[in-house]
């Protein structure tokens, strides 16, 4: 069986394919926004030792990254390399999510060993369904304006991911009012979240059916090794690159991310309400955004693309540094940071693609599964490192969740401004710093003709 990936998707196919993000970023960013809170607030955990089992668990996840990807790259499954793995992995994956934020009875290191093994096999779920699934959408089609269409329709359902993960500090006051218990509260809460992931991969699953290539795995093609796959991909001085860019503007926007309740809640005065509010708004200005991020990727690149959005971020968090944040002046945050991550995963992705396609055309590799996988072991690094250096920082500025003081708040608005702007500021160089061999950039160029004749 095989499947003519130079075709053009359907309509449905492209927005069946982009929902599984509806699920992928519901769970990034119920972990991202919430563990950290729901551990130090709620289950009582230190904050150095609540960003120290983050950390673990997280970089356990950026590890098995590039094994899974390499393990479907060569599978020799006949219903496909990358779809069988998110029908056998989505409901596993809810299930966990469920015990990640039910606070069991446990203290000591006998709680700590819980979460840990939790957030452990957490990651080792998303991990099984979301790396298949994102080499997927390289698959179905090598038609680059049905590429850059899935990106941006993608990067849209991601952000209505992560508003529906933003409302789950309402929900949870709201089921507290119904069960009486806020232990109750947030373990529901959970198994709705974990429900909702579960069922976008699953829609993806289904909507991509007949549309994945089925490749004949010779012998001699699963000898190729995980670390000639990773070292082939090294060797293009682009991938490098992009792959810096990614672990400095992940540490940077992670810190900012999982700080906004913080932030909301003890410098803004915020309730629940309000903070669920904000974080639609944030996400509504990325869906909004990652159609414009296209258009304008398929006119200058996405190198171009990437580089602007982040020289953007980067300046307007120094900027609010020296600015009073205030409920009116977050919004200026928050528009910074939409246009830096839609620029990241509308373009970057693209990018990524790119030197996807140059490794196989140079060494006859179909290495996409592994490419893409080590960039989201870097990408998970970098997600890792902003998590601890919260879990230190709110530890070094002295916060404390009964009795706020104002050295915690100033450390609080550094961690949401001058510290996001340096790591950042520091993903520009690498950036700016991405080229391709000028034959492949000449071939990427036709076809961002081809895209933007499209848009």
């Amino acid at each position: 069986m095989s499947v003519n990936t130079n075709s053009k998707l359907s309509l449905g196919t492209k927005i069946g394919y982009s929902f599984g993000t509806f699920g992928e970023n519901i769970a990034y960013n119920f972990y991202n926004l919430f563990f950290m809170y729901f551990l130090i607030d709620y289950a009582g955990v230190n904050p150095l030792i609540a960003g120290t089992i983050s950390l673990i668990a997280v970089i356990w996840s950026a590890v098995i990254d590039p094994y899974i990807g390499h393990l479907s790259d060569n599978s020799k499954n006949p219903k496909g390399r990358r779809r069988p793995w998110i029908i056998k992995f989505s409901i596993p994956l809810a299930i966990v999510v469920f015990f990640l934020f039910s606070n069991v009875p446990l203290t000591g290191v006998a709680q700590v060993l819980f979460f840990t093994v939790m957030n452990m096999l957490f990651w080792f779920m998303l991990s099984a369904v979301d790396v298949p699934y994102l080499v997927l959408g390289a698959e179905i089609s090598r038609d680059p304006r049905d590429r850059l269409s899935l990106r941006w329709m993608s990067t849209s359902f991601n952000y209505l991911g992560y508003a529906i993960a933003g409302y789950a500090i309402l929900i949870v006051s709201k089921f507290e009012e119904v069960f009486g218990s806020t232990d109750s509260a947030w373990s529901i809460t959970a198994l709705l979240m974990g429900v909702l992931i579960a069922g976008s991969f699953l829609v993806s699953y289904f909507s991509t059916s007949g549309n994945e290539p089925i490749h004949q795995v010779t012998n001699e093609a699963v000898k190729v090794s995980i670390f000639r796959s990773i070292r082939e991909g090294l060797r293009i001085k682009a991938y490098r690159n992009v792959l810096f860019y990614t672990l400095f503007f992940f540490i940077g926007d992670t810190l900012f991310t999982v700080n906004q309740i913080y932030l909301f809640e003890n410098v803004l005065g915020a309730g629940e309400g309000i903070i669920s509010t904000m974080i639609l708004a944030a996400a509504l200005m990325v869906i909004f955004i990652s159609p414009v991020m296209g258009k304008l990727g398929a006119k200058i690149g996405n190198r171009n693309t990437v580089l602007l959005s982040t020289i953007f971020i980067t300046v307007v968090f120094g900027i609010f540094k020296f600015i009073p944040l205030t409920t009116v002046s977050i919004w200026g945050l928050l528009l910074a940071c939409a246009v830096g991550e839609a620029g990241f995963f509308v373009n970057s992705t693209g990018m990524l693609y790119e030197v996807a396609d140059v490794t196989e055309s140079e060494t006859g590799i179909k290495n996409e599964g592994v490419i893409i996988a080590f960039s989201n072991f870097v990408l998970k690094l970098g997600t890792a490192l902003g998590m601890w250096l919260q879990g230190f920082l709110l530890s070094f500025y002295q916060y404390e969740p009964t009795r706020v003081t104002n050295t915690a708040l100033n450390g609080l608005g550094n961690m949401s401004t001058i510290i996001p702007a340096v790591f950042c500021g520091i993903s520009i160089i690498f950036v700016w710093r991405y080229s391709l061999a000028k034959k492949h950039n000449s071939e990427n160029h036709l076809n961002v003709q081809e895209a933007k004749r499209f848009l």
